[in-house]
């Protein structure tokens, strides 16, 4: 029999080699593969594009510290703000605009990439593939970054802070997002839109029309046949809109918004609208809506 020294021995080299065995692991489980990631969830709260949020914590996605050659990468580190409610137009427009990467190379980078860590509806009826799926956050990058990295790391942000809600979820909570920065209108507005739902009633958000005009139509030579996504997503006064939620997100929303769109507030509501004395009008008719938008105006 071996003796005890030994035995004790045996047991601390089996531990020791189980140690480094588990710090040779790389990765997380269920992310995409970047050279680099760190932070933490965070929201903000519509500040400027690419320039940080003082008022909110922010989450850092820090780009690859160091060139494959091993020598300490001299390129500049930026704190590149994605505010809630921002469409992947407006994302790779703040990502050109910071010297990250060029916003046509970062959208044809999304349109061929296929995320692993989580599935993302194969929807041939959306402009722009992940729209929805870029987490609102404060990333600080490196410049001249490979747009594949930029993506991912907002692909991880996604994954770990926002609750990975359904896709109709996450559509409305998009909508909700464009139509109010306020938490608690959010929850009203959430009924609204559900309480439409339920009678399969189309949402009529004139920030469906402005997703169309602003983000699709505008971008020039990246979507084919731009027109055709008013069919897809203009529900508001549109005939040729046949549906009740939009084809797809039309935003990156928030955690708030999120929330919102799964926890409407409970109330018969089926209309709204913002007045000119800066406040949400809701009501259970159509004649009282005319009613009320003929008494305070439209904002």
């Amino acid at each position: 029999m071996l003796g005890k020294s030994v035995l004790r021995l045996l047991a601390l080299l089996l531990a020791m080699a189980a140690f480094l065995a588990a710090c040779g692991t790389q990765g997380e489980a269920g992310l995409e593969s970047t050279a680099a990631t760190t932070g933490s969830s965070a929201e903000t709260s519509g500040s400027a594009s690419g320039t940080e949020d003082k008022r909110t914590s922010a989450a850092a996605a820090s780009s690859e510290s160091k060139t494959t050659t091993g020598d300490v990468d001299e390129r500049e580190i930026k704190r590149v703000v994605i505010p809630e409610g921002y469409s992947f137009y407006q994302i790779a427009a703040t990502l050109e605009e910071n010297g990250i990467c060029g916003a046509r190379d970062f959208f044809d980078a999304a349109q061929n990439y296929t995320v692993q860590s989580f599935t993302v509806p194969n929807n041939p009826d959306v402009a722009y593939r992940y729209e929805g799926f870029l987490f609102p956050a404060t990333y600080e990058l490196y410049t001249d970054s490979d747009p594949v990295e930029v993506l991912k790391k907002m692909l991880n942000a996604y994954y770990e802070y926002s609750g990975l809600p359904d896709y109709d979820s996450l559509i409305l909570a998009s909508v909700i997002e464009r139509e109010t920065r306020s938490t608690e209108q959010m929850a009203m507005i959430s009924s609204v839109f559900n309480n439409r739902i339920k009678q399969g009633i189309k949402l009529g958000s004139d920030v469906t029309a402005e997703y169309v005009n602003n983000y699709i139509v505008q971008s020039g030579t990246w979507i084919k046949n731009p027109d055709r996504y008013r069919a897809l997503f203009n529900t508001a006064w549109n005939d040729d809109f046949v549906g009740v939620l939009p084809a797809g997100p039309i935003c990156s929303p928030g955690i708030r918004a999120i929330n919102a769109a799964q926890n409407p507030a409970k109330s018969d509501y089926l209309f709204f609208f913002f007045g000119a004395d800066h406040q949400n009008h809701y009501s259970k008719t159509y004649s009282e809506h005319l009613a009320q938008i003929e008494q305070y105006g439209l904002g």
